[in-house]
């Protein structure tokens, strides 16, 4: 082993990962898909370290924004004839992944570990290439913080949610799919939302869904607070948590309106 091969063997050692929370992420999304929707936002496919692990999660965001089912089957015929993974073991490696799937209770903690190391090696090859170009005499200091602080920025950006940023195709596709859910459940008459009290209102929502923002409209005097306490109550009823804030009447006053 000449000097060379011994860096890049210690550095191998010191680099930080989490081969097995990257291996328990991917079988979870393979065994349960909604599960990718979670995690999303906090991964992109640079966050594993494995190379294979990489090519895998990249075809499951394929898979997810072009519409179609995330699954072992669905995700090994999408791999066919890819290299890194037939170097790994082709069907049998995807195969193992989902065996290690206990749940998916604890995938976000498993994303943000993943996540979290993947900065960590960020960092360390940041630090290491700035300290290349600081000994480079022939350059400016000035020109060596430049650097630095760019560098920066770009982490900063992706610790502030660089994965949160999504292709507008992508946005549409989950919507596309959001809506055929909401148009199948109203066909067999489940009810998906939060109730508002008001059936013909919950009729043509299905209630509020997650991630709405409501405002009620009217002049003084008309029952905004009335209408208001009916879908917090009726909310209540159905096991959801619901909490006033008022700034013109008291909490008796709440309470006998109520």
């Amino acid at each position: 082993m000449n000097t060379r091969q011994a860096l890049n063997s210690i550095e191998e050692q010191i680099l930080p990962r989490a081969i097995e929370l990257e291996k328990a992420v991917l079988g979870a999304i393979m065994v349960e898909p909604d599960a990718l929707a979670r995690v999303s936002s906090i991964l992109n496919p640079d966050c594993f370290y494995e190379p294979v692990n990489r090519e895998i999660y990249n075809e499951i965001t394929r898979l997810y924004s072009s519409s179609k089912p995330v699954d072992l089957l669905t995700v090994a015929e999408g791999m066919t004839g890819n290299n890194v993974l037939s170097d790994n073991g082709g069907v049998h490696y995807l195969a193992g992944l989902t065996n290690l799937v206990a749940g998916v209770t604890n995938i976000v903690e498993h994303a943000r570990i993943v996540k979290q190391r993947y900065l960590a090696r960020e960092v360390i090859t940041i630090c290491e290439r700035l300290k290349q170009v600081a000994r480079d005499t022939t350059i400016d200091v000035a020109e060596v913080v430049d650097r630095f602080n760019g560098e920066l920025d770009r982490v900063n950006a992706i610790v502030a949610g660089e994965g949160g940023m999504k292709h507008v195709g992508t946005i549409v596709a989950g919507a596309l799919r959001a809506y055929e859910t909401r148009e199948e459940n109203r066909k067999k008459g489940i009810f998906t939302g939060v109730p508002s009290g008001f059936v013909e209102l919950d009729e043509l929502t299905n209630g509020w869904q997650g991630g709405q923002f409501i405002v009620i409209g009217a002049r003084p005097s008309m029952g905004k607070t009335a209408v208001a306490l009916r879908m917090l109550k009726t909310a209540a009823k159905h096991g959801v948590s619901a909490c006033m804030y008022s700034h013109e009447m008291s909490d008796v006053s709440l309470a006998n309106r109520l």
